[in-house]
């Protein structure tokens, strides 16, 4: 059965109504009301729309929300499966100069920063200027401020405006319509997301432990900086090393020194807090000094020395790599370096005026506790001699400590002992090892005794 739509006509200016000749009978029929709006004003879009509606009225009639000052043509059909004959009508909303904007309108994000503004009114072919204020800060920053304003005018009735934001920042962004008489204002909040680009180059090193680099996004504005710092040693596989720190800057090209231990190799790990991605960096420290010898001190007036305790000396300044007994005349200790390298072998001295290498060990044959030496037991110590000390003489004996990595060398010394008045001596003692007792570690500090010997000591003669 073909339905017949007769009398269209329009009521109130946005009403549309409609009849129907079904006999006695009046069902339940679905409607489809196409509508098409152009606006004279060729900045506005067309508005197209579609209603729905069902009813068994045999005059039926629908409001529809059109925009005023518009030309609308509303399509009038029957929805399947009913068929009809389509009913067409055209028509001019009025210009309602006294209807006012209500100025509400709601904000909606998209893209992490870009806004788009619905305003609820259907009054349309009017400009509209809205004031954006915008205030950022980060939580990790104290001094930290992004604030902007500016204004914006369109004719659209959902206009979409991209904001430019700093990465890793906390914004309240206030949107108000001027032109509404009531001032509406809609305040949102935006979190940005880290930048996930590099925001660090040109990084080096200086000074051995400092770091400079660039900072591509700031522009004299604070930023906050990650290190993540590792050191390893070769030589000391039980060494380990990790710290965790940041600094603030607003500087275009910062500068941090490190505080850091010698002979180590580092990576470091720098990040502005405002990206996701870091930059690393390699750096090794020069060795220094060696710690001092703990040595006990002797002084011997007339008589034997007695065996002297060498202790394994640790490794907090780089790699220990040998240790060394200087023998020499007691009046040269006042006048001795410890990083004079011209120290020879006792069979290469050339006059009892220069001292001489006893012993030399290397430090993997320093038991982990602690051994003993004497000095004058006429056996080799590596390349050197360990000879009987000549009767008659003064003489001072030093420990040396050697450290050596990356081409650099460091020394450290301690006076061990100091021998007066040596008598003559035929005989010599061997070297005797003494192994400390298991899991004693503890080192004490140097004492210093006074050997007084009244008889002489025939084991030192020659």
């Amino acid at each position: 059965i073909l339905t017949k739509i007769d009398d269209v006509s329009v009521f109130n200016d946005t009403c549309v109504r409609w009849q129907i000749n079904l006999g006695r009978i009046n069902p339940q029929i679905a409607y489809v009301i196409s509508i098409k709006g152009q606006r004279l004003d060729p900045m506005e879009s067309v508005h197209e729309e579609t209603v729905n509606l069902t009813t068994n009225s045999r005059t039926p009639e629908v409001c529809l929300a059109l925009y005023p000052g518009t030309n609308y043509t509303v399509n009038i059909s029957t929805a399947p499966p009913r068929r009809s004959v389509p009913a067409v009508i055209g028509f001019q909303t009025a210009e309602d100069d006294l209807l006012e904007d209500d100025g509400i309108f709601n904000i909606s994000i998209f893209n992490e920063t870009c806004l788009k503004l619905n305003r609820h009114s259907r009054k349309v072919g009017s400009e509209h200027m809205y004031q954006f204020t915008v205030l950022g800060q980060r939580w990790y920053l104290d001094n930290f401020c992004h604030a902007t304003s500016f204004n914006f005018t369109t004719w659209e009735r959902a206009p979409v405006v991209c904001l430019d934001l700093y990465p890793t920042t906390d914004y309240t962004v206030n949107v108000t319509l001027l032109s509404s008489p009531k001032g509406h204002s809609v305040q949102i909040t935006i979190a940005t997301p880290p930048a996930v680009k590099q925001t660090i180059s040109n990084i080096s090193g200086f000074n051995e432990t400092c770091l400079r680099w660039r900072s591509i996004e700031t522009a004299d504005m604070e930023e906050m900086y990650l290190f993540h710092i590792w050191g390893q040693r070769w030589y000391q596989k039980e060494f380990a090393q990790e710290m965790t720190f940041n600094i603030s800057s607003s500087s275009r090209d910062p500068e941090v020194c490190l505080d850091l231990h010698p002979g180590t190799d580092y990576n470091v790990s720098l990040r502005a807090l405002s990206s996701e991605l870091p930059v690393v960096i390699s750096l090794t420290t020069q060795i220094t000094e060696p710690p001092l010898p703990e040595v006990e001190f002797f002084m011997v007036h007339g008589g034997p020395l007695p065996r002297l305790r060498l202790r394994k000396a640790k490794e907090k300044n780089g790699p220990i790599s040998s240790y060394q007994v200087l023998v020499l005349p007691l009046a040269f200790q006042s006048t001795f370096s410890c990083d004079s390298e011209g120290a020879a072998s006792f069979f290469s001295n050339t006059s009892d005026a220069d001292g001489y290498v006893a012993a030399e060990l290397l430090a993997k044959d320093v038991p982990d506790d602690a051994m003993e030496i004497l000095i004058g037991d006429r056996l080799y110590y590596g390349e050197y001699y360990n000879a009987p000390l000549k009767r008659g003489n003064d003489y001072c004996i030093i420990l040396r400590i050697t450290s050596e990595w990356n081409k650099v060398r460091r020394h450290s010394c301690a006076v061990w002992a100091q021998v007066k008045e040596i008598p003559c001596n035929c005989n010599f003692l061997r070297l005797h090892i003494h192994r400390a007792n298991s899991g004693d570690t503890q080192i004490r500090h140097s004492h210093c005794y006074r050997w007084r010997v009244l008889d002489w000591a025939p084991w030192l003669l020659w």
